[in-house]
């Protein structure tokens, strides 16, 4: 039986905003992962409008490496636009 090496990586978010935002910001955020092909995960302590998004990818494949960058740039501008941070 072959066995292969696992080669995922978790890059991980950390945004903070507003609680009256923070749903929205969630919402969207879930948007742009559904129609991406890379498993992220969202998981935060809300009570204080922080969220982190778990992109697991392959650091050896150059796509992954780009979709990472471009959910991440998506997730840090929709943050910012809503008056958050994007350092927890």
């Amino acid at each position: 039986m072959l066995q292969t090496e696992a080669r995922s990586r978790a890059v991980t978010t950390d945004v903070c905003v507003p609680i009256s935002r923070l749903a929205e910001c969630i919402e969207e955020t879930g948007k742009d992962l559904i129609a991406s092909y890379l498993p992220c995960p969202i998981v935060g302590h809300v009570s204080d409008g922080n969220f982190h998004v778990a992109m697991l990818l392959d650091p050896a494949k150059p796509e992954e490496l780009e979709e990472v960058e471009r959910l991440n740039k998506r997730v840090v501008t929709r943050t910012l636009n809503m008056s958050g941070t994007c350092t927890g």
